[in-house]
C-alpha cells in the first residue's frame, strides 16, 4: 500500500470529519432558533405585543432546559445528520472491506469468555484513569484561561429522567458511535494497516468529544473498543461494551456517587463518627466505592499482563504500511491536522462558555 494514498484518503476523513461537525451545529441552531421562532410567535398571537429582548432570552433558556429536546436535538444533529454526511462522502471514495480479511485466516475470529470476560475490569481501569488524567488536564486549562472547568456536554446528556438517559446516551449513542468509529471507520483504513487503524478509530473517537474530559478516556476506551473489533469482525461486541459503560457511568455512577459528592467536605474531614454514620445512611455508596475501587485494580493487574503477554497483537496483511509510516501519514495529513484544531476550537469555546 502507498503511504501517498493513506495519506490522502486519512486526509480527506479529516476534511469530511469537519463538515459533518459543521453540518451538524447548523442544523442544531436551526432547529433551536426554530423553537425560539415558535414560540415567540406564540407569545405575539396570543398577546399581540412583541416581547423584548429580556423575555426572549427567558424563552430559549426554557427550550435549552428541556433535556428531552436537548437529546433528540443533539441525536438528530450529530448522529444522523453528521455521521449520515460523513458516511455519503467517504463511502465512495475508500470501499469496504472485512476489518482483518487478509489475517482472517491467521487469527481466532473471536474472543473468548474468559477474554471478553477479562475486558470488563480493564475498561473499568481505563475509564477511570483516563477520566482522571482528563478532568486534571481540564482543570489545569480551565485556571489558565480564568474559567471554571465543567464537562457542558455531559451535564446536558445526562440532564433528562432515567429512560430518557437510558435510550439517547445508553443505546443509541453506543450503536452510532461504535457503527461509525469502529465499523464504518476499520473496515476502510485497516487495508493500509491494522494497528494503525485502531490508533486511528480509538483518536478519531476521542477528539470528536471536543473536551477534555473526556478525549483521554474516549480514546483508551475507543483502542479497546476497536481492538475488539479487529479480533471479532463482529460490531455488536464493541456496542454491548460501549452500552456496558455508558450503563455503569451514566446511570449506577451518578446514582452512587451523588450522596459522596454532596458529603465530600465532612467525609474529607476525617471524623469517624461521620464517616460511619455515612456509611449507615448510604450503604450502597459504599458498596459501589469497594466494587468500583476492585474491578479498576483487577483491570490495571489485568491490562499489565496482557500487555506483557502482548495479547492486543493483530496480524498485519502483507501489503499492509509499516506501523511508523502509517502513523507519518495520519500525523501529517493537512485533513486531520485541521480536524483536530477545529475540535479543540469548539472545546475551549464550550469551556468558556460553560463557565
Amino acid at each position: 500500500m502507498s503511504k501517498q494514498f493513506a495519506r490522502k484518503d486519512l486526509s480527506a476523513l479529516g476534511f469530511f470529519l469537519i463538515l459533518g461537525i459543521v453540518l451538524g451545529n447548523l442544523v442544531m441552531i436551526a432547529i433551536m432558533s426554530g423553537a425560539v421562532s415558535i414560540r415567540v410567535a406564540g407569545m405575539i398571537l396570543g398577546s399581540g405585543t412583541v416581547p423584548d429582548p429580556a423575555e426572549i432570552m427567558d424563552i430559549t433558556a426554557s427550550i435549552q432546559g428541556n433535556a428531552l429536546f436537548l437529546l433528540v436535538l443533539n441525536t438528530l444533529s450529530v448522529y444522523l445528520v453528521g455521521f449520515g454526511f460523513i458516511y455519503l462522502l467517504i463511502r465512495h471514495r475508500i470501499p469496504s472491506i472485512r476489518a482483518g480479511q487478509g489475517a482472517a485466516q491467521r487469527e481466532r475470529p473471536g474472543l473468548s469468555l474468559t477474554e471478553v470476560l477479562a475486558l470488563i475490569p480493564i475498561s473499568v481501569f481505563l475509564m477511570d484513569a483516563g477520566d482522571l488524567i482528563g478532568r486534571g488536564m481540564a482543570q489545569l486549562c480551565g485556571d489558565q484561561i480564568g474559567v471554571e472547568a465543567s464537562n457542558r456536554a455531559v451535564e446536558v446528556l445526562l440532564s433528562g429522567n432515567l429512560w430518557q438517559t437510558i435510550l439517547f446516551v445508553v443505546i443509541l449513542a453506543p450503536a452510532a458511535e461504535e457503527l461509525f468509529f469502529r465499523k464504518f471507520l476499520i473496515d476502510r483504513f485497516s487495508v493500509y494497516s491494522v494497528r494503525g487503524t485502531i490508533l486511528l478509530s480509538a483518536l478519531t473517537f476521542a477528539i470528536f468529544h471536543q473536551n477534555l474530559f473526556q478525549a483521554f478516556y474516549a480514546g483508551f476506551i475507543g483502542a479497546i473498543f476497536a481492538w475488539v473489533y479487529t479480533k471479532t469482525k463482529n460490531v455488536l461486541y464493541p456496542i454491548v461494551l460501549h452500552v456496558g459503560i455508558n450503563f455503569f457511568g451514566g446511570i449506577i455512577m451518578p446514582a452512587c456517587t451523588e450522596p459522596v459528592i454532596t458529603r465530600r467536605e465532612d467525609l474529607l474531614a476525617g471524623d469517624p463518627a461521620v464517616i460511619a454514620a455515612f456509611c449507615q445512611e448510604h450503604p450502597e455508596s459504599v458498596i459501589f466505592l469497594t466494587v468500583y475501587g476492585t474491578l479498576s485494580l483487577i483491570g490495571m493487574i489485568l491490562l499489565i499482563l496482557w500487555m506483557a503477554q502482548r495479547r492486543f497483537r493483530v496480524a498485519e496483511t502483507p501489503e499492509a504500511l509499516p506501523f511508523k509510516e502509517y502513523v507519518r501519514a495520519y500525523v501529517t495529513a493537512p485533513g486531520q491536522i485541521a480536524y483536530l484544531l477545529v475540535c479543540v476550537a469548539l472545546g475551549v469555546f464550550m469551556l468558556v462558555a460553560g463557565s
